[in-house]
C-alpha cells in the first residue's frame, strides 16, 4: 500500500527536501490503500510542497493550487485546502497589485525626469546657469521623445515616454498638412 510512501513524503517534507516529498507522497497516492483521511492530509502536503517549491511562478502556484482543489474534494482536508486556495488568490492579488504600483511609480519617474529635462533646456535657452553634462544627457532625452523630430515634445510624445509605450504609426494622411493627397496640387 502506499502508507510507506506516505510516512516517507512527510519526512522528506519535514527536512524540507520538498522534490523528494512529492515524489514519494505522489507515489503513495498512486499505490493506494490510504483512508480518505490520509489521501486529504497527502493533497494538502503536495500543495504545501509545490508552494514552498516554487512560489514565484504561476506554473508554481498553480501546480500547488490543483493539489489544494484535491484535497477540497475530500471532506477532513476540504476547509484547510480552501484557506491555502484562498491565500494562493490573496497572494497573486498582491503580486498584482504591486506590479501596478511598480507600473505607476516607474511612470512618474519618467514624467519626472522628462519634465526636468525640459526645464533644463528651457533654463539653458534663456542664457541660465546650467550643467553641460546635464544639458547634453537632457538634450539627448529630448531627441529620443521627440519622435516626429520637430523639436518640440507634444503630449502624445512625452505620454508614449512615460509610459514607455510607442507611438502609433503616422498614417498617409497625418503626413500631409491638409489631409489631402500628396499629389494632388
Amino acid at each position: 500500500t502506499g502508507e510507506l510512501y506516505y510516512r516517507i513524503g512527510q519526512s522528506y517534507f519535514a527536512d524540507e527536501n520538498f522534490n523528494q516529498a512529492i515524489r514519494n507522497l505522489n507515489e503513495a497516492l498512486n499505490r493506494g490503500g490510504l483512508s480518505a483521511k490520509d489521501r486529504g492530509d497527502i493533497y494538502l502536503l503536495l500543495g504545501n510542497a509545490y508552494f514552498e517549491l516554487d512560489p514565484d511562478t504561476v506554473a508554481g502556484r498553480n501546480r500547488a493550487r490543483r493539489s489544494y482543489q484535491q484535497a477540497a474534494r475530500i471532506s477532513s482536508s476540504a476547509s484547510e485546502a480552501r484557506r491555502w486556495i484562498a491565500y494562493i488568490t490573496a497572494f497573486e492579488d498582491t503580486l498584482r497589485r504591486q506590479d501596478e504600483v511598480e507600473r505607476i511609480q516607474r511612470q512618474e519617474r519618467r514624467e519626472r525626469e522628462l519634465e526636468r529635462c525640459l526645464d533644463v533646456i528651457d533654463l539653458f535657452e534663456i542664457g541660465g546657469v546650467a550643467d553641460k553634462s546635464q544639458v547634453a544627457d537632457c538634450q539627448a532625452l529630448i531627441a529620443e521623445v521627440d519622435v516626429d523630430g520637430n523639436g518640440n515634445v507634444d503630449d502624445a510624445e512625452a505620454q508614449a515616454y512615460a509610459t514607455n509605450t510607442a507611438l502609433p504609426e503616422p498614417t498617409e494622411e497625418d503626413e500631409t498638412s491638409d489631409g489631402e493627397d500628396a499629389d494632388e496640387e
